[in-house]
């Protein structure tokens, strides 16, 4: 059996979190490939493993993961079963919740742990309770709970430092699509969310 399903996040964090995901699998083993994606904090329950980089040396999978930006594709070498509950996170999210450079992380896997602390341990565990009772939705709304009172212990607001700095951009594209008033028609239906 192989399981994969996605949640939103609540509205306050869709800028920081683009979606969650669950995952289990009942094989014994996973001998697969990832895209380069976006940092992304992944509990892993069930299971253990490696991902791997072109290039670069290899990292052994935490139970609670936090895994930089992927600027090339991973291979993921794991033995199962596997029951996984992982969000994506945009890079302001990055910025406010680890206030690391980015780019020092890229294509690296660190303990989660070490950059929230047991407060992690607690939301991720309610989260696996909850995703093998098969509601992931209340595993989500803890999390949504834990990022967005990270968020603004940040005060991070990144639609407004967004527009402030279309408005104030001088690039020919952005100027573009400012005067086509597509930004403002962006920033309404982002309102609407």
């Amino acid at each position: 059996m192989l399981k994969l399903e996605y949640l939103p996040p609540c509205r306050e964090l869709v800028e920081f979190v683009s979606a969650y995901y669950h995952f289990i699998m009942d094989e014994d083993h996973l001998d697969d490939f990832e895209r380069s994606d976006i940092a992304q904090l992944r509990f892993n329950f069930k299971g253990n493993g490696r991902i791997e980089f072109p290039k670069a040396s290899g990292f052994e999978i935490p139970r609670y993961g936090l895994y930089g930006p992927r600027m090339t594709f991973s291979k993921v070498i794991a033995t199962g079963p596997l029951h996984v509950i992982g969000a994506g996170i945009l890079p302001v999210a990055w910025s406010a919740l680890t206030g690391l450079p980015a780019d020092k992380y890229i294509n690296t896997v660190v303990d989660a742990e070490l950059f929230f602390g047991p407060e992690l341990v607690t939301v991720a565990e309610a989260g696996r309770v909850a995703g093998e009772q098969g509601n992931f939705r209340a595993a989500v709304d803890g999390i949504d709970a834990f990022l967005l009172s990270r968020v603004k212990a940040a005060r991070c607001r990144p639609a407004s430092l967004s527009a402030r700095a279309l408005r104030a951009s001088n690039d020919p594209l952005v100027v573009s699509v400012r005067s086509s008033g597509c930004a403002r028609r962006i920033m309404a239906a982002r309102q609407e969310l």
